[in-house]
């Protein structure tokens, strides 16, 4: 976690990149360090996106059902990828592809529809909603990358130069 954002070390969690082939999208990941669905869950916990007690839940939910907990693991490996894309564009002052903002924007509407709003003595509390959904990690990214990405602070925004890194 050194990116100082959770969607930059979501795009972190790599052993590095190299480009692809020319007229394709993105980069070629070189270690791939999130290899399965708990894998995941394992790094959303570590990166305090969810309580260990919605941990638990996502697992058991996860062995009920994995081919979704596959479906929803393909997901965020695109995602993350979405969110590589939309980096390096932005670190290099170009504007997204088309394909990769609507990548963002649908993740974003799945949290933002995620999202709960509660009075509290004092005040207004968020929260999400209580029904646990096994693509429930990738609803704080999506948050945060927006956040990131429509902030205007991208100046400081870079991409490792080093061979193999990305």
């Amino acid at each position: 976690m050194i990116a100082g954002r959770p969607s930059l070390d979501f795009v972190n969690t790599v052993g590095g990149r190299e480009p692809g082939a020319e007229g394709t999208a993105g980069a070629v990941v070189l270690r791939e360090r999130l290899g399965s669905y708990d894998d995941l869950l394992r790094w959303a916990g570590f990166a305090s996106l969810v309580t260990d007690v919605e941990l638990d839940r996502l697992r058991r939910l996860a062995a009920e059902d994995p081919r979704r907990a596959a479906a929803v693991y393909a997901r965020a490996l695109g995602f993350r990828e979405a969110l590589y894309r939309i980096g390096v564009a932005a670190a290099e002052g170009s504007p997204p592809a088309a394909s990769d903002l609507s990548w963002l924007d649908q993740e974003w509407h799945e949290a933002r529809d995620a999202q709960r709003l509660a009075a509290e003595p004092g005040g207004v509390t968020g929260s999400w909603r209580e029904e646990p959904r096994l693509d429930r990690p990738l609803w704080p990214l999506a948050l945060d990358a927006v956040e990131l990405f429509t902030g205007g602070r991208l100046g400081r925004l870079k991409q490792c130069p080093g061979e193999e890194c990305g």
